[in-house]
């Protein structure tokens, strides 16, 4: 059996894309949680950043995460800042499953034989643990996603905009403390 080395050669080269595009969503949703933490500060607006980085940074949950700073958000602004915050919640929470999906996913190489050419497509997909567990759900096999190299691009530019929308969000923020209820 002969090889077509181009062929392979093609696959590699796709497969580090594939690892390349992974590595920046992995690294655009790591700037997400960051300017996510400032927002967090913001909305308490501690005297001890670092305790406050610890207590924050203690939730390994991103969804948990994101329900402190709703919980702190009405302490410190407006409903015009909280519903802003709301909208991009939306975002965020849509966003970090997609983000959990792919940093748990495998890259796979498939030979298929079409019309006597064999061609290898590279793509990610769950592990076969994963797909184990969801062949008992027949709604869980149909959330079965596969991400191809242009899906990963495309998911990487998303994020890049997202962390650019919440860093926008985040300087538009005013400083300082809300002034306490005033009680009668």
């Amino acid at each position: 059996m002969t090889r077509n080395y181009d062929v392979y050669d093609e696959s590699i080269k796709e497969t580090l894309a594939i690892h390349q595009s992974m590595g920046a969503i992995l690294t655009s949703w790591a700037h997400v949680e960051d300017i996510l933490f400032v927002i967090f500060s913001k909305a308490v607006d501690p005297e001890n950043v670092l305790a406050l980085s610890v207590a924050f940074h203690s939730q390994v949950n991103f969804s948990n995460k994101l329900e402190m700073v709703k919980a702190a958000f009405p302490c410190t602004f407006d409903d015009e800042f909280i519903e802003k915050w709301d909208s991009l919640t939306s975002k965020l929470s849509k966003s970090s499953k997609i983000r959990n999906k792919i940093a748990h996913y495998i890259c796979v190489t498939e030979v298929k034989d079409i019309k006597g050419e064999k061609r290898e497509y590279v793509y990610l997909r769950p592990t076969f643990y994963n797909m184990a567990s969801a062949v008992k759900d027949e709604r869980a096999k149909q959330n079965m996603s596969q991400y191809s190299l242009k899906d990963l691009q495309d998911i990487s530019n998303q994020l890049l905009y997202l962390g650019k929308e919440i860093m926008h969000f985040s300087s538009s923020l005013p400083n300082g403390k809300k002034p306490p209820p005033v009680r009668f």
